[in-house]
Order: structure tokens, then sequence, then C-alpha cells
């Protein structure tokens, strides 16, 4: 019996345009001036979007990694280059909140408007909403820093103890206590043990980037929120052709109730968008810290994000700042207008919302994956291919629902094995599901 998750079905449009400010009295001056500030913040978002981009592949190849298949010098690799993502991932993400606290006075300058509006003040005008926005956030500690800071501890330690593994085995063979291959079965049994270990170990952080824009592959998992659908982003004149790099932050901490497994304690989500390119929702929970950051412009952060409701299209526009504005007071800016949905074709499908249940299956437990298209289109063929690592697969192509939605049933597994789920859209869209029993 298929299971239908009821879901929520929204859409947005974002575009970013320029702003204009009139001058006033420079009220700062310091040994690094607000400008230098807010465009060296710029650079550290970049690099938390490419090092956090790089570590969910990595952590992608190495979960989805089958230990008894690959040879012993294809599990050191995926070993070592996932634990150097992970490293360098999580030290960037921490040198990105050290450089914001050491430069608090600098920031603090960004929250300071010249007509005394907070942040976070909203104004309406007919059926538009508009939110005046920092280039930082206040609390960076609400971010997760403690629980990537464990991680990446956590990773360290894995390190320690992976060339402990592959050196042992090594001294072993150079010594004639064993043959390679009798060294290679042993250390493929110990990595396999350790892979286990260190996944329990980083659950707490949940991760995913968009590979190529906008919405076009999603690297990671989605966050277990079913049923969003994205932003179209398109640019105003002045900036036209600009893109955008952005970072999504959630702070969890608490066990699902609905699975009985514990949910991330952070999520962190990331990826770049372009004039008329979706921003994937299913990576965006609601209530989340979106920060923004376009080239020539300072970052721009909306703390609390609301996700649209049921039915509703959301158009979204963006109004940056320059970070030579930002000692004159200057604001940056955010107004949507919320429409109703528009149903598109099977043609117009932009991405794959897709999640699995429960979140993290026990032993010989079932589970339901659910694929919705974004935005919702009826009727169109969406097929689902499994491959476990116990050998079992199946496919089948189902018909989208009117919620554009279709359901597909696996069966339980033993503890230890690990599922990989591909969802392909009518129209070539792709996403992938992974979850492993009893973890």
């Amino acid at each position: 019996m298929k299971r239908i998750i009821k879901t929520v079905v929204i859409c947005a449009t974002i575009a970013l345009v320029g702003f204009n400010f009139t001058s006033c009295e420079e009220w700062f001056e310091g040994k690094k001036s607000v400008e230098e500030v807010a465009k060296e913040h710029g650079k550290n978002i970049e690099k938390v979007s490419v090092t956090l981009t790089d570590y969910v592949i990595k952590q992608d190849a190495f979960i989805n990694s089958n230990f008894e298949t690959m040879s012993i010098e294809e599990i050191r690799k995926v070993f070592e280059d996932y634990l150097e993502a992970g490293e360098i991932f999580c030290e960037t993400y921490l040198e990105m909140f050290k450089y914001q606290e050491e430069n608090r006075q600098v920031f603090s300058m960004f929250n300071y408007n010249e007509n005394n509006v907070t942040p976070g003040t909203r104004s309406t005008a007919g059926d538009i909403t508009c939110e005046v926005l920092d280039a930082v956030l206040d609390n960076p500690t609400s971010l997760g820093i403690g629980t990537v800071k464990q991680t990446g501890e956590s990773i360290k330690e894995a390190r320690e103890t992976y060339k402990k593994t592959t050196k042992k085995y090594d001294e072993k063979v150079k010594k004639g206590e064993l043959t390679r291959e009798e060294a290679n079965f042993h250390e493929i049994e110990e990595h396999k043990k350790n892979k286990l270990d260190l996944l329990q170990k980083t659950v707490t952080i949940g991760a995913a980037a968009i590979v190529g824009g906008g919405a076009a592959l999603l690297a990671g998992s989605a966050i277990s929120a079913a049923g969003v659908t994205g932003v179209a982003l398109w640019a105003g004149a002045s900036v036209v052709g600009a893109g955008a790099s952005w970072i999504c932050t959630k702070l969890f901490g608490k066990k699902s109730t609905k699975s009985g497994g514990i949910e991330p304690s952070v999520w962190i989500a990331t990826g770049k968008i372009k004039q008329g390119e979706p921003l994937p929702l299913n990576v965006i929970p609601d209530g989340s810290t979106l920060i923004f950051n376009m080239e020539g412009y300072a970052p721009m952060v909306i703390n609390d994000f609301s996700v649209p409701g049921e039915g509703v299209e959301r158009e979204i526009t963006m109004n940056p700042v320059k970070p030579n504005e930002l000692k004159k007071g200057a604001k940056a800016e955010y107004c949507y207008l919320d429409k109703k949905l528009q149903v598109r074709s099977c043609d117009e499908v932009w991405y794959i919302n897709a999640t699995h249940f429960p979140q993290n299956p026990g032993v010989g437990v079932p589970v339901t994956v659910t694929a919705t298209l974004m935005p919702p289109a009826k009727g169109c063929n969406i097929h689902f291919s499994i491959v476990g690592t116990d050998g079992y697969t199946d496919e089948q192509t189902k018909k989208s629902d009117n919620n554009g939605k279709a359901t597909f049933n696996i069966p339980g597994a033993e503890k230890g094995v690990f599922d990989k789920v591909t969802i392909t859209s009518s129209n070539g869209k792709k996403q992938i599901v992974t979850y492993t029993f009893g973890l």
C-alpha cells in the first residue's frame, strides 16, 4: 500500500536589483573600514560555499561507496578525500564566524540605520511586503558553531584512526606477518566499522549543496520538510547577469518524533544562483537563516525565513547595498509578493523534491520514498530506481498525481545496508535519496 505524505506546495521568484541611497556624514573611522570588512566577509561566505559543496560531494561518495566491491586503493582514496574535505569545510565555516567576532565593532556598524529602522522591520504596501536586512547576523552562535566544531574534531579523530589502521596493515605485510591479500581483507573490515562509527558521530550535521546553479543537481539530502518548491531569481537592470552565492542554516537539536531517529543538530546548505534559476526550498526549511552574497555588493541576511504557504507562488525582490554605502547608514531590503501557484506542464518541472520515511529506518523497517515535482505537474512519468549494498535492486515508473507526487515502497534490510534511490522526471531532472538501515 502506498503511503501518501501530505505536503505543502509553494514556489517563489527572487529578483536582485540595485538600490540608491542619499549620502550623509560618515560616522565611523577605525583600523578597518566598514567597506573593507564587508568585502572580506563576502569572500568568507564564498569560501564556505565552495568548501561546503566539496564536502557534500565527497561525503556522498563516502556514504555511497560499497567497500565490498572496491579495491583497497579505492577505499583509501574515498576515505582520505572525505576526511580532508570535512576538515577544510569545518575550519572555513568556523573561520567565517571567528572573523565576524574579531570585527564585532565594525560589524555592529552594519546594523546601524540612519533612520533608526530596526532590521527585520516589515512594511506592507498593497500586496507587497518589504523587510529591512542586515549584512550580518547579530547572533552567529545560533548557526550551530559548536556542532560544526565538534564535527571537525570527530573528523580529525577519524583521520588518526584511519592512519593507524593503514599503517598497521602495511607494517604487517612488510614484516611478512600477512600477505597483501590477507592484510587487505582485514583492513577493509576495519574500515567498514570505522565508516559506520564516523557517520554516527557526524550525523549531527545535515548538509546539502546545489551543484551547477539554481536547482540543477542536489548533492547530499533534502531536509525532511516535504513538498516545498523553488525560487526563480531574475536580476534588475542595474545588475543584469549578476548571480549570488547563498548559505542556509537552521538549528534543530531535537529528536524526530516521526521517525524515532535523531535529526541533524544543524542543517547547512549552499548553492549559487543566477537570474531566472530556481532556488530550491527543499533544502531551505521554514525559520532558517539565509545568507546571500553577490559580487560587488555587501552580504545580505534574512533571519527566520518564512516559507510561503500552500498553493502560494512568492515573487521576491532583493535590493542589495554596495559596501561603500554601509558607512552611510544604508540598508539592504527584500520585498515579496504572494500570488496563486500556477501548475506547470511536465516539460516545465524545475527539480524534484524527494523525501523518505522513516528518516532513519531501523533494521527490517520498510521505507517509503515520496517524490514531488517542482513546480507540481500532473500525469508526468517519475522513474524510481534503487540499488542496495546487499544486492537488492528494483525500478518502477509511476505517474504523478494532482499534487505532482508519486511514492515508491522499499522493503526493510539488515543493519548497515545502504540504499541509494535515484529519481528521474520525464524532462530529465534527477534527485537522489540515500539512507542506511540501523544507523
